[in-house]
């Protein structure tokens, strides 16, 4: 390949995605956005790499640096003040390898009952990251953190969420992905809406999963 179908070759499957990058002098991967690639007059291309712990980086396209590709576990995860999810998608054509909005989805918690729909949350390097670490708790924990207050949603076990009430209802709500299910009563005991007994058992399993 010439050094022009390189550099399109490796922006149309690398550009604006989510890699791991690896030194060959540190035994330690960083995750990165990969922003770009270059041509270079004295290399075959540079690519143009941010990261939150090393800011923006620059490396050859024929170093040793190696580029990994890893997609987080599907599921909830905690970010900030709120609860999020993660899904893969399975477009009918994918050129890109990396984690990006055309492989996977990261939505809040709650979108399923806004009434203009879901909003797919944006892809950064703070909420990739938080979908990796996939950082969750105890029901008993996400009940207490929303009776104080202190968080909007709370992600719990494999795909669930714990939400402050949607209709000035004192319980909580849960959510599967986006989808809402019922309410969490002052037991911990899942209450499930109409259509949702299906969803009972899990649901109570995820609550007081440890």
């Amino acid at each position: 390949m010439t050094p022009e179908e390189i550099v399109r070759d490796f922006k149309t499957r690398y550009q604006n995605t989510f890699v791991f990058a690896k030194s060959p002098d540190k035994d330690k991967e960083i995750l990165c956005r990969v922003d770009g690639i270059a041509s270079h007059r004295d290399r075959q291309a540079v690519i143009q790499l941010s990261s939150n712990e090393y800011g923006k980086l620059m490396i050859n396209l024929a170093s040793n640096y190696e580029l990994k590709f890893r997609f987080p576990n599907v599921g909830s995860f905690q970010y900030g003040r709120d609860s999020f999810y993660i899904t893969r998608l399975a477009p009918h054509r994918q050129y890109q390898r990396g984690l990006c909005a055309s492989n996977h989805r990261i939505g809040f918690c709650a979108d399923g009952v806004n009434p203009m729909g879901e909003h797919p949350t944006r892809f950064s390097l703070d909420m990739v990251e938080a979908a990796f670490r996939q950082e969750k708790y105890r029901g008993d924990e996400a009940f207490h953190m929303l009776m104080k207050e202190t968080h909007r949603s709370v992600a719990i076990a494999n795909r669930f969420s714990m939400c402050q009430s949607l209709n000035n209802s004192k319980y909580p709500v849960l959510f599967l992905n986006h989808t809402y299910l019922g309410h969490v009563d002052d037991n911990l005991v899942f209450v499930p809406a109409k259509g949702a007994e299906v969803m009972a058992e899990s649901a109570q399993q995820a609550l007081l999963e440890i």
